[in-house]
């Protein structure tokens, strides 16, 4: 199913704070489940995602000094904010379907990736885990 997908096109104004939210609307997917943790001036947004041909996927969205809000409030121009957009669609890890991406979460070890040592992160695997269930059971 994976193929050359284009993404909606952004408009930049510079008065304004851009966030997690105005880079997934211009994307071609659904957030099926999602969570903030942390607080206004750290954390992470994780967001389980349903491409629309039908794909699962995962995404990881960090926040602080040293992580993507920099990068958001650093935007100056459109081609910034859509590099940072880009960069954010080229994370994201993609699975064919709901089961497929339960046994990825199943069968990695979630504690090796940056963000899955936390307990906001484990606690979003698990939600994703049950959420992927439903959805794999009653395909």
């Amino acid at each position: 199913m994976a193929g050359t997908y284009t993404l909606a096109p952004l408009t930049f104004d510079p008065s304004k704070q851009y966030d997690w939210s105005d880079l997934v609307n211009s994307m071609p997917v659904t957030i099926a489940l999602k969570a903030h943790i942390g607080d206004a001036a750290e954390g992470d947004t994780f967001a389980l995602l349903r491409h629309h041909d039908g794909r699962y996927g995962l995404s990881v969205f960090g926040w602080a000094s040293c992580s993507e809000c920099d990068v958001l409030k650093g935007c100056k121009t459109l081609d910034d904010l859509t590099e940072v957009r880009d960069n954010v669609w080229n994370g994201i890890h993609w699975e064919d379907n709901a089961t497929a991406l339960l046994a990825y979460l199943d069968n990695t070890d979630l504690a090796l990736k940056w963000w899955g040592h936390t307990v906001g992160g484990r606690d979003f695997a698990a939600q994703a885990k049950r959420h992927l269930v439903r959805l794999a059971t009653a395909s």
